[in-house]
C-alpha cells in the first residue's frame, strides 16, 4: 500500500489529531496551523472510514483562493520548472551526466509544505558543489515555448495515468473535497500555466541565497557486526 504523508504536527495539532470525542474544538491565533489540522484530520477519517460525510467550509471565495486554488496552481508551475531546468530532456541534465556528475537516478521535483515550498534535486554523484553551481549558473529564462508544451502535455499525462489506479483517485477526490477544491481543476490550472510564469519562478527560486546543499556520505570504514 502506498503510504501517505500529511506532514508533522506539532503538539496541540498532534492532540487534535488524537483525539476521540465526538465534538472537539480549536482554537489559536492566525498562522497556528487549524485548517492544516483540520484538513488532516478529516484525510484521516477517510481513509479510515469508507463512506463517511465530511464539510468544510470556508467564510470567502477569497480565502478559498489563498488557501487552495493559488497554491495548487504554484505546485504545478513548480513541476513544470523542475522539468524544464532539470528534467531528462533539460540541456543542463545532459551536460551534468556527460560529465560524469550525476548519474540516471538524478531526479528533480517541486514541493509544498504547510507554510513553505521548495524546488528539489538529488541523486548519486561524485562533486555535489559542481552539481549545485551547475544548476546556479544555469540560464532559467529563454527556454524552447515548443519543450515546455511538451513538458505540459507529460505532465497532463501523469495527472490522468494517477486517475488509473481506484485508490488514488479517491485519495485525489478526498483530499480536494476536504480542501474546499475540485481536484480535477488541476487540467485548467494546468492550461493557464504559461512559460513566462514557470522562467519566473525559476528565476526567483534558483539562486545562491535560497540555495542549500545537504550531503548523505557513507562511511566505509565503520562496521556493524552482531556476534
Amino acid at each position: 500500500m502506498k503510504k501517505r504523508c500529511f506532514g508533522e504536527p506539532n503538539e496541540k495539532q498532534k492532540l487534535f489529531l488524537l483525539d476521540h470525542h465526538r465534538h472537539v474544538a480549536y482554537g489559536g491565533a492566525r498562522g497556528g496551523g487549524k485548517s492544516w489540522a483540520v484538513r488532516t484530520k478529516a484525510k484521516l477519517l477517510a481513509l479510515r472510514y469508507a463512506g463517511i460525510k465530511l464539510l468544510i467550509v470556508r467564510r470567502t471565495l477569497r480565502e478559498l483562493q489563498n488557501n487552495h486554488i493559488d497554491p495548487l496552481r504554484q505546485e504545478l508551475t513548480g513541476q513544470l520548472a523542475a522539468e524544464l531546468l532539470l528534467g531528462e530532456s533539460a540541456a543542463l541534465y545532459e551536460d551534468l551526466y556527460t560529465r560524469g556528475l550525476i548519474d540516471a537516478d538524478f531526479s528533480s521535483g517541486f514541493t509544498r509544505v504547510p507554510g513553505a515550498a521548495f524546488l528539489q534535486a538529488g541523486g548519486a554523484g561524485r562533486d555535489p558543489e559542481a552539481v549545485l553551481e551547475a544548476i546556479l549558473q544555469a540560464p532559467k529564462t529563454s527556454f524552447s515555448p515548443e519543450r515546455f508544451a511538451r513538458l505540459k502535455k507529460s505532465v497532463r499525462g501523469r495527472l490522468l495515468r494517477e486517475l488509473d489506479g481506484f485508490e488514488s483517485t479517491c485519495y485525489r477526490i478526498c483530499e480536494a473535497i476536504f480542501a474546499g477544491g475540485d481536484c480535477f481543476c488541476e487540467f485548467d490550472l494546468l492550461d493557464s500555466i504559461t512559460l513566462s510564469d514557470t522562467e519566473a519562478l525559476l528565476t526567483q527560486t534558483v539562486t545562491p541565497e535560497r540555495a542549500a546543499l545537504s550531503v548523505v556520505a557513507p562511511d566505509f570504514g565503520r562496521t556493524n557486526c552482531r556476534g
